[in-house]
């Protein structure tokens, strides 16, 4: 519809997956490279993961098309079938023929076939997208499919191409062979800014134009903020904005244009860019800590009355005036470029473009001020993380017929303590208590916050003299004997299970101490119960939400 007006060969955002439009960052061609590797030295199982919308399946048409000569290829995307059902589709698209559909008759015309192939030098890949939403069953199917092999090489290489959901299913304890056997895993991350405004002008260029030509820079910042680097969203905004700027018969499309594309598409103008540029004017800079978070210590004094407004309409605001400096800034150059007295030229650019740029530092700096002093966002509270895990060890309490029982607290805190760490913590404490938890046992999970008092010369890192906390308490009956440490036990020629789950407590015991925590362990043996206490901080800046974690 708009290619004529614009001068476009083709359109330039498609979300097809086409080959030629792929703008290949470092992480995609080393992805490219690593599945060109595994296929040729026949490495097996090769691992690719990304977000939605960062490229995978254009990546796959992509070694399609560069694959030689010799390769066999088996193309799966529909994914929610049984492993018999994969057969059978990897057998139909091989053109091998089959008396019936029983696995084992699947399972031997597939092996018969692999070994001629191997005769002629024929190397069979199978590549499976959207593989994270592979039952278990069928991962384990493709792990045993992987022992067809001779005694120096794979008769079957198969790429699995998948969402980060992919790496969370490849973790879970019944697949730790088929982890154990991907020797390649690579992950697409998101476009930073750089790469974001790169991948528009690479598409235009294969249409004959160039983002100077059709974007503004404000109207690429906006782009580059709101599709947080991911190619789909970026094609997508950049489709409606082109299509509206054709409505209005504008050549240029500008910030306006994309602030209305933004508000069709349902969403809010973004609080932050994904991958935020350095502060360009030192003299206007936030207060940062080092490591560009925000400085904690400078807390509002008791009494001291501060005024509140919603950050994302402050923000709005902000990049509304950004927007008039843009279009200032343009019809600025315009009026300079027709002007025929040099000397005006240069006065008017020194001056005027001076202030118009200081203004844009100034509210590039106002934004990162407002996103880094911004409400903090946690997706996994200690409550969710739990039924979480204990969701994990429900087959092992059944059949150890445990009873649990749990008393949470309403409106718990945070903890502040990062969700990968948290889980970590957790898990590890419930696998050390089912190590040692007796048959027909029980178990029980509560959790409590209370305020502390801490000495604040203690320890290395400043403590607040009155610190609120998140306690945890893991009470179990234990049947078994008190297992002595780690460090005092000699004379055995192998680790037992009982060291085993002493070493857990004592990596996660440190790294609860590290994040200014405590971890207790009482034991009572005439009553046959445990008590494991976890105190961790509580989070101390105030909290948009709890979003439940995701299964």
């Amino acid at each position: 519809m708009y290619t004529e007006f614009y001068g476009f060969s083709e359109k330039p955002f498609n979300i097809t997956p086409d080959p030629r439009f792929l703008y290949q960052t470092a992480d995609h061609r080393e992805a490219l490279a690593s599945m060109t590797y595994g296929i040729r030295e026949r490495k097996g199982f090769v691992a690719i993961t990304g977000e939605v919308g960062t490229g995978k399946t254009t990546l796959i048409y992509t070694l399609l098309k560069e694959l030689k000569k010799g390769v066999k290829t088996v193309f799966i995307f529909h994914t929610n079938i049984s492993f018999v059902q994969l057969l059978a589709n990897i057998l139909s698209e091989l053109e091998i023929p089959t008396p019936d559909e029983k696995e084992t008759t699947l399972l031997r015309g597939l092996y018969d076939y692999l070994i001629q192939g191997l005769s002629r030098n024929e190397n069979v890949t199978i590549i499976i997208d959207e593989a994270q939403n592979l039952s278990k069953e069928v991962m384990e199917g493709l792990r045993m499919l992987s022992n067809l092999e001779t005694t120096t090489s794979k008769l079957l290489q198969i790429i699995l191409v998948g969402q980060p959901e992919l790496d969370v299913k490849l973790n879970a304890p019944e697949l730790r062979q088929l982890r154990q056997r991907i020797e390649i895993k690579r992950q697409l991350r998101p476009l930073s800014r750089e790469e974001c405004h790169e991948y528009i002008d690479h598409r235009l260029k294969i249409v004959g134009s160039s983002s100077l030509k059709i974007f503004t820079s404000e109207a690429i910042s906006l782009i580059c903020d709101y599709g947080k680097g991911i190619p789909r969203m970026i094609n997508i905004l950049c489709d409606n904005a082109l299509l509206i700027g054709y409505g209005l018969s504008q050549k240029i499309i500008d910030a306006s244009i994309l602030y209305e594309v933004i508000r069709d598409m349902g969403g809010s103008l973004p609080a932050k860019p994904n991958h935020p540029e350095p502060l360009q004017n030192p003299s206007l800079s936030p207060p940062f800590s080092p490591d560009g978070s925000p400085e904690f210590k400078k807390e509002r004094l008791p009494g001291e009355k501060t005024f509140s407004l919603s950050s994302s309409l402050l923000t709005e605001f902000i990049y509304s005036l950004k927007g008039t400096l843009g279009s200032i800034k343009a019809t600025s150059q315009l009026l300079i470029d027709q002007c025929e007295k040099i000397d005006f030229k240069k006065s008017y650019t020194r001056e005027v473009q001076k202030d118009i740029q200081n203004m844009d530092w100034s509210l590039d700096n106002l934004l990162q001020y407002i996103h880094l002093n911004a409400p903090i966002q946690k997706t996994n509270t200690i409550h969710s993380l739990l039924e979480e895990i204990l969701k994990h060890f429900e087959k092992q309490l059944e059949e150890k017929k445990i009873k649990t029982y749990k008393k949470f607290q309403k409106d718990l805190p945070e903890a502040a303590v990062h969700d990968e760490s948290l889980r970590y913590i957790l898990a590890s404490t419930l696998q050390y208590v089912m190590a040692r938890l007796s048959p027909n046992g029980r178990i029980g999970f509560i959790t409590k916050s209370s305020r502390i008092q801490q000495d604040s010369n203690q320890g290395d890192l400043p403590r607040e003299k009155d610190e609120n906390s998140i306690e945890l308490f893991v009470v179990f009956t234990d049947g078994e004997r008190q297992v002595e440490p780690l460090e005092y036990r000699s004379g055995s020629s192998s680790i037992a299970r009982e060291d085993v789950s002493h070493l857990i407590i004592l990596l996660v015991k440190e790294l609860v101490q590290k994040h200014r925590g405590v971890l207790e362990i009482k034991e009572n043996q005439k009553q046959s119960r445990t008590i494991i206490l976890l105190r961790l901080p509580a989070e101390r800046r105030r909290l948009v939400s709890y979003q439940p974690i995701r299964s």
